[in-house]
């Protein structure tokens, strides 16, 4: 990854709390030449007086490997909930792992999702042409 797409992505990252900066250091600064440890020192050094909104220990993102059996069962949401008791750090390259295996679960999920609305949406017009069917019938029956 480019040192430019990574400094992008942090600066994406940060809450609205530093927007202020984020579009200062986009206008000033030539991001082919900013790097990824000058951007996280810059924010360390560059904070805020602390508000009493401001919330100490802030967590941009946790991760967690888990299983692919958890496709099979995609209507659990603990395999979502951040894991308070293995908190780790993860290297760039875990990160990125972690990345792919979460985009192919949901490219999977999409494509079972976009076949069940097609499904749906057939069974939806064979319902209401039953229902004209039962109609009719009932309409012949009376007479």
């Amino acid at each position: 990854m480019s040192n430019e797409k990574l400094v992008r992505k942090i600066l994406r990252t940060l809450t609205k709390r530093f927007a202020h900066k984020v579009t200062a250091i986009e206008e000033a600064k030539d991001l082919t030449t900013w790097s990824y440890y000058t951007t996280l020192t810059d924010e360390e050094t560059d904070e805020v007086e602390p508000s009493e909104d401001k919330v100490s220990n802030f967590v941009a993102f946790t991760g967690k490997i888990s299983d692919d059996n958890q496709l099979e069962n995609p209507t659990d949401d603990h395999s979502l909930a951040p894991d308070d008791s293995d908190e780790e750090d993860l290297t760039q390259e875990e990160l990125i792992e972690n990345y792919k295996v979460l985009f192919c679960k949901w490219s999977k999920l999409t494509t079972i999702f976009t076949v069940n609305q097609a499904e749906k949406e057939r069974l939806t017009k064979e319902n209401g042409e039953l229902k004209k069917l039962v109609e009719v019938l009932r309409n012949e029956i009376v007479e």
